[in-house]
């Protein structure tokens, strides 16, 4: 089962990387998430919220926290460790 929502994940990262503002601009888009997890627009750290500077990700539901160490006692499935971040109150898996 883990090996099936990895290779969901998987391939839901390596869709076009979608470009949005906000979460509506990933509704329609290319970018599905396992059951689960939803669909996000995830910006940089950096640069904040931009006009079509984020990409879409797919978001943990069931989780919520306040720092990647967060994300990291959690269990869920991104490609690896690294891609996991807290962002807006979820566990995601990063594209950045």
């Amino acid at each position: 089962m883990k090996v099936i929502v990895f290779l969901l994940l998987t391939g839901a990262a390596c869709v076009i990387a979608e470009q949005c503002t906000t979460n509506t601009d990933c509704q329609n888009g290319g970018t599905r998430c396992a059951t689960g997890y939803h669909v996000i627009c995830e910006h940089t750290g950096t640069e904040g919220v931009t006009a079509n500077g984020g990409l879409c990700t797919c978001a943990a539901d069931d989780t919520s926290c306040r720092t990647r160490a967060d994300c990291l006692a959690q269990n869920y499935t991104c490609i690896s460790n690294d891609h996991k971040h807290c962002y807006d109150g979820k566990c995601i898996c990063s594209r950045w």
